[in-house]
């Protein structure tokens, strides 16, 4: 039986092999797995406060509470903005927020005995 599937060299269903499995693995990949995790925000209006990882345990008499998160968001999500309400993306609700007069672009937040600084961010 001339030109059949059986009658073709060892090689070329090597080639039809790779080629279909290259197609079976592309086609499993879902959009789903590429998740972007957005570093540590905190919004109040259109201010977007990112956290620079540095922590203290006590505040000097200067930084009073400023108000608490009322909203969490998703840290794959992009940051919500423009609410009068402070919204973070990686703390409970509830957290405490902390500023100062002194330095208005700087915020500390405290989700457990621990202030965590945020500093507003250029956009």
């Amino acid at each position: 039986m001339k030109g059949s599937l059986f009658s073709l060299p060892i090689n070329s269903y090597l080639l039809i092999l790779i080629l279909l499995l290259l197609v079976i693995f592309t086609g499993c990949t879902s959009r789903e797995e590429v998740l972007w995790v957005y570093r540590p925000m905190i919004s109040i209006g259109d201010d977007l406060f990112g956290e620079t990882g540095h922590t203290k345990q006590k505040l000097s008499a200067e930084w009073e509470l400023v108000g608490i998160t009322k909203q969490e968001v998703s840290q794959t999500e992009p940051m919500v903005k423009g609410k009068s309400y402070y919204i973070a993306n990686d703390l409970p609700v509830g957290t405490e927020i902390y500023g100062s007069e002194e330095e208005p672009e700087v915020i500390y937040a405290k989700p457990n005995d621990t202030f965590i600084k945020y500093e507003l961010m250029e956009e």
